[in-house]
């Protein structure tokens, strides 16, 4: 029983991993080009490119819910366009994983 408790945890910890490097990619290779900003609110209708159901941590939470493991926290923002982000997720095996602006 313990392995398999080791195991799912390090599928959760993987299935965290791929949407924030999802959310990641979709603004920097998508929003941001044709924005130039990013939104000050993660949601499907800004990050269209990606499989909306990524945007659900593995408890089915919405990023921006209140419980959800997703955070995405915009900085420098002006209305609804903003200058940068912190993506990150709480992991149960590891460290949090964060992604962030990337700086030039």
């Amino acid at each position: 029983m313990i392995q398999k408790n080791e195991t799912d945890a390090l599928a959760r910890d993987t299935a965290r991993k791929t949407a924030i490097n999802a959310m990641y990619y979709n603004l920097e290779e998508v929003y941001y080009p044709t924005q130039k900003s990013y939104p000050r609110v993660l949601s499907a209708s800004n990050l269209k490119a990606m499989d909306s159901k990524l945007l659900k941590d593995p408890q089915g939470v919405v990023i921006g819910d209140q419980g959800s493991d997703y955070r995405y926290e915009p900085t420098g923002c002006n209305g609804e366009a903003c200058s940068g982000y912190t993506l990150r997720t709480g992991l149960e095996k590891e460290r949090d994983f964060i992604k962030q602006t990337p700086t030039e």
